[in-house]
């Protein structure tokens, strides 16, 4: 059964970076009434424009 977990974990990644990528997880913050900031993991590997849409300044 654990080779089940890797994947639902791969699934869960992909949903949770393109949320990020996309700014909408920061929306989905906002609308709730919360501060967001990307995680440092993104922030290695973004490029300044994707950061700035992930940060929600589109």
């Amino acid at each position: 059964m654990k080779h089940t977990h890797r994947q639902l974990g791969y699934a869960i990644e992909a949903i949770i970076g393109d949320l990020v990528k996309s700014g909408d997880m920061q929306a989905l913050f906002a609308e709730l009434g919360l501060r967001y900031s990307v995680p440092q993991y993104y922030r290695e590997f973004l490029s300044e424009e994707a950061l700035t849409k992930a940060e929600g300044q589109r």
